[in-house]
């Protein structure tokens, strides 16, 4: 067991790193299993108030189904930090979700979109701060805990 936990660490690592070339979109990815959890925006830099759109994309990447189940109608989030690391923002913050049961089956090659927009806005009403930035996601199912990130961006004047 430990072998496997050491040669999956690197492997991860190396994973989340990718996608940091200047000019490019930026993109965390995590695996898990079958499953692989992608989070991008389109691009690196962004001015002051401009939408930054989230995206978090879940792969299966197996041969066969794999079942994702949810014990309530938040499946996943995504959590804005400074670079830091103090929480500055988080999608589910403001919401209330429904307790409810429920699954989605994932066929061979199969991707669940999930998405969002941040207004640069903190979890308290305030304009968010000129500066760099670390976006990370998560997704919960039944056990299978998928937490791609960090992603680096920066707000500009």
């Amino acid at each position: 067991m430990a072998a496997i936990l050491i040669l999956f660490l690197p492997i991860s690592l190396a994973a989340c790193s990718r996608g940091a070339k200047q000019g490019s979109p930026p993109v965390a990815i995590e695996r898990l299993g079958d499953l692989e959890a992608r989070l991008s925006t389109t691009k690196q830099s962004f001015k002051r108030k401009e939408i930054i759109p989230l995206k978090l994309v879940i792969e299966n990447t197996s041969a066969k189904e794999t079942r994702l189940e949810f014990a309530s109608a938040k499946t996943h989030d995504f959590i804005v930090k400074t670079s830091g690391g103090a929480p500055v923002w988080r999608w589910s913050g403001d919401r209330v979700f429904a307790q409810s049961f429920f699954s989605k089956t994932l066929k061979s090659g199969e991707k669940l979109l999930l998405s969002s927009n941040w207004n640069q806005e903190t979890d308290r009403k305030r304009p968010a701060a000129v500066g760099k930035y670390a976006v990370e996601a998560e997704l919960n199912a039944g056990g299978k805990f998928l937490k791609p990130g960090p992603l680096f961006i920066e707000i500009v004047e």
